[in-house]
C-alpha cells in the first residue's frame, strides 16, 4: 500500500470514529434534552425547540446512514452494518422521535392549564 493509500484509510476511518461518535453517543443529547426544554418552557405551542429537534433527530439518521454507506460502519456491537439495519434503526429513531414529541407537548399542555 502506497503512502498516500495509507492516509486515506486512516483518515476514513478517523471521520468514521467522528460519525460514529455522533450517532451512538453526543448526537443523543440534544434528543434526550429537548423535549424536556419543550414541556419546561412552550405551552404546548410548536416552538423553535421543536425545529431543533427535529434537525437533530435528521442529523442522527443522516450521519448514520453516511457511516454504514462511506465509513463501512459497524452496529454496537462491532458487526458490519447493513442497510437494511439502518432502515430499521431510522424507523425507531422516528418512532422514538414522534412519541417523545407526543408526549413533551402533551406534558406541557398538561402544565400550562
Amino acid at each position: 500500500m502506497s503512502e498516500s493509500e495509507s492516509r486515506s484509510v486512516k483518515s476514513a476511518s478517523g471521520a468514521g470514529l467522528l460519525f460514529r461518535l455522533y450517532w451512538m453517543a453526543f448526537g443523543n443529547i440534544p434528543i434526550i434534552f429537548l423535549p424536556i426544554l419543550i414541556i419546561r418552557n412552550t405551552n404546548g405551542n410548536f416552538s423553535f425547540y421543536d425545529i431543533l429537534f427535529s434537525v437533530s433527530v435528521s442529523a442522527i439518521i443522516a450521519v448514520r446512514y453516511v457511516d454504514i454507506r462511506y465509513f463501512n460502519g459497524e452496529t454496537a456491537d462491532n458487526q458490519p452494518a447493513t442497510l437494511s439495519l439502518f432502515k430499521k434503526y431510522a424507523l425507531k429513531v422516528f418512532a422514538f422521535a414522534a412519541a417523545a414529541l407526543v408526549v413533551s407537548h402533551a406534558a406541557a399542555l398538561l402544565l400550562a392549564s
